[in-house]
């Protein structure tokens, strides 16, 4: 078994791959009703740049309904009534949320996709309204005249310093291409930040000393 010694090495593992940001979903009310959303796009500097941005995968993680916090849209539990869903974000909040068909196309909503007693659970996003129904009861349990709020899921850091030994394969996954460490730093890569060539050469982002 081979052995990589890496020397004074940070190395940041992130849940952000390049080409995806991950969001975490909040009502602005209670708090209490939580999930999460994966879309296209990059972070720059640990910030989502405003934007459009479509959205991939959606979970709910917490929350004091009869919404089911297991599952995903992406691996089936969740669907759409709609071939695209996703948001407009200014930087700071999102001031649309949008679907790409219907007759309505401001706001869009997921409903849980699994047979039995939990197949009607509803959840509609859009701004100033928000909402959560159990169409089996034909309730209405949570209702907000007023927007989610959204933020990013920073990426945790995993720091490898002085003489440390990884064995095995290392994989790094995802990363950035640019020619050089001048291409990197306009792109938006900050000192430390790994990158590739174009030709496979893993690099690091410096910062130049003035001559």
């Amino acid at each position: 078994m081979k052995n990589l010694v890496v020397y004074a090495l940070f190395l940041f593992v992130s849940f952000n791959s390049f080409g995806q940001i991950t969001w975490t979903w909040m009502d602005a009310v209670t708090q209490q009703q939580k999930g999460t959303f994966v879309t296209d796009g990059n972070l720059v500097n640990g910030a989502a740049p405003a934007g459009t941005y479509t959205i991939s995968d959606f979970t709910v993680t917490n929350t004091t309904t009869s919404l089911p916090i297991t599952g995903s849209f992406a691996s089936g539990e969740w669907t759409i009534g709609m071939p695209t869903f996703g948001f407009i974000w200014d930087g700071t909040i999102p001031t649309q949320f949008w679907r790409a068909g219907g007759d309505w196309t401001n706001g869009f909503s997921y409903s849980r996709n699994n047979p039995g007693p939990d197949f009607s659970n509803y959840i509609i996003f859009g701004v100033d309204y928000f909402s959560i129904s159990n169409y089996n009861n034909d309730t209405t349990e949570v209702y907000q005249p007023i927007t989610i709020l959204l933020a990013v899921v920073q990426p945790p850091k995993i720091t490898l310093t002085g003489n440390t030994t990884v064995e095995g394969t290392l994989n790094i996954v995802g990363l950035p291409v640019f020619e050089n460490n001048s291409a990197a730093i306009i792109g938006g890569l900050t000192e430390g930040a790994f990158y590739r060539t174009s030709s496979g050469f893993l690099m690091v982002v410096y910062t130049p000393i003035p001559n």
